[in-house]
């Protein structure tokens, strides 16, 4: 019995953990993004047949469909990455000329392989 409450105990306490050292920076790095001067994490991002151009900040990034491997969906962002490695963010509310639905089947389109999450619980099964 000691050790079922023992087990349960560190799994609670490193859930936590992990939520407070990970997950809450990140939403944060979020936010504050998200806020400044009023435009969504100041990025521009153009799709064309060869990849993604990602445009943060003045800093201009490349990346393959190819590279994709999935996409989660949480309660306020959607997270694009790629092998352990988060490429980019956008806030749910930041498509202007599309739907979530067109953009998701555009990409699959692009890359079947990719995987896409909508999580229920938001971050805390994230990491």
């Amino acid at each position: 019995m000691w050790i079922l409450v023992f087990s349960l105990s560190l799994t609670i306490g490193h859930i936590t953990l992990i939520y407070r050292t990970k997950v809450l920076p990140f939403l944060e790095n979020v936010r504050i993004n998200s806020s400044k001067n009023g435009r969504p994490n100041l990025q521009e991002d153009v799709y064309n047949e060869e990849g993604i151009k990602h445009n943060v900040y003045g800093e201009s990034h490349e990346y393959s469909y190819s590279e994709i491997k999935g996409i989660y969906f949480f309660s306020d962002v959607i997270i694009v990455y790629k092998k352990r490695e988060v490429i980019f963010y956008y806030d749910r509310n930041s498509f202007i000329n599309t739907t979530e639905e067109e953009w998701v089947q555009f990409m699959k389109s692009k890359n079947p392989k990719i995987k896409v999450r909508r999580f229920k619980f938001d971050y805390i099964w994230y990491f």
